[in-house]
């Protein structure tokens, strides 16, 4: 359900957090309705072409159990029923087909 925050944080905007509700946790900036979230202490930066890959030690964490936000092929989505679900075999796919 937060597609709509993901989108506006992978935009090039510059006030990405004036698009989504957040509040101060942590004397830092939380999103309304994540389900997870760290805290982290920069340790190291290290560049890498044209990123800047930030090296963190986790300080604190908050999470709850929900479906994870998954980006491919131009769509958001979840993967999280996948495991749970039941796996027919092949053959009984297509014996099914057949009759």
């Amino acid at each position: 359900g937060q597609e709509d925050v993901a989108a506006a944080f992978a935009a090039p905007a510059a006030d990405r957090f004036g698009a989504t509700e957040w509040y101060a946790d942590r004397d830092l900036p939380r999103l309304r309705g994540a389900p997870g979230w760290l805290v982290c202490l920069p340790k190291r930066f290290v560049e890498g072409g044209d990123h800047l890959l930030l090296l963190s030690q986790v300080t604190h964490i908050s999470a709850v159990e929900a479906a994870p936000l998954v980006y491919g092929h131009r769509m958001f989505g979840t993967h999280s029923a996948f495991a749970w679900r039941r796996h027919i075999p092949i053959a009984d796919k297509i014996a099914a087909f057949v009759r």
